[in-house]
């Protein structure tokens, strides 16, 4: 009786302690493989952790830290997503019976995005027609674009359109403040030329969130969200 014992307890610790490394790697790869495949991703890396790890059996994940690079939101890339959050809630039947991750709460923290010159630009180039964007920049809260115009043949020349981008009802708008054509500015003409243009929707993103700030400065927007209830 006393080997039963032992050899039980022997097998409780090394489940116990195997499970405080092994559990929550798998969870993370898991977590990380669908967040690749939901957003079109190139790479994901995740670290989940609970304590004790085996939380994660009934459903809890106290941090859940990870970081997506080159993400596909609709025409807009993102070349990077840190996702830092707390106090998650998965479904353990899910994870037991499927291997998957199905989240049944969003915790709190936040997560951030971020887009590059070269990011903006390739989606400005395939959402403004009649006006070839050559150059952009990212500046503290301003975004300009310059480049040849013709609409239509009414206006044509090379154009400089500055503005700020501003988040409205979930989505994140670039909003056209200054129109100048051949180094000239044409009062009035931004409403006209070009309404704020929308880049993304978060109200479609793979997960609930609430967009709430934006930064943009040194040749990269930074777009923080929250996570909200389903």
């Amino acid at each position: 009786m006393k080997k039963f014992l032992t050899f039980i307890i022997i097998v409780v610790a090394v489940v116990y302690f195997g499970s405080q490394y092994y559990l929550p790697q798998y969870v993370g790869n898991r977590i990380a493989t669908q967040l690749e495949s939901k957003l079109s991703a190139d790479d994901a890396t995740v670290r989940v952790d609970s304590s004790p790890a085996m939380a994660l059996l009934w459903g809890q994940i106290d941090v859940f830290r990870g970081d997506v690079e080159n993400v596909q939101l609709g025409k807009l890339v993102v070349s990077d997503i840190h996702f830092d959050l707390s106090h998650l809630s998965i479904s353990p039947q899910a994870l037991l019976l499927n291997h998957q991750v199905v989240l049944t709460s969003m915790g709190t923290g936040s997560i951030e995005g971020t887009v590059t010159q070269a990011n903006l630009k390739t989606f400005l180039e395939s959402s403004i027609s009649g006006f070839k964007v050559e150059e952009v920049h990212i500046r503290t809260n301003t975004i300009s674009m310059s480049g040849p115009i013709n609409l239509g043949g009414l206006i044509q020349g090379r154009a400089t359109i500055t503005g700020e981008l501003e988040i409205k009802n979930n989505a994140l708008y670039f909003a056209p403040e200054h129109f100048a054509i051949n180094g000239m500015d044409v009062s009035g003409m931004n409403m006209s030329v070009m309404k704020s243009l929308r880049l993304y929707n978060f109200s479609t993103f793979p997960i609930p969130v609430t967009a709430y700030k934006i930064e943009s400065s040194g040749g990269a927007i930074h777009i923080f969200v929250k996570p909200r209830a389903n």
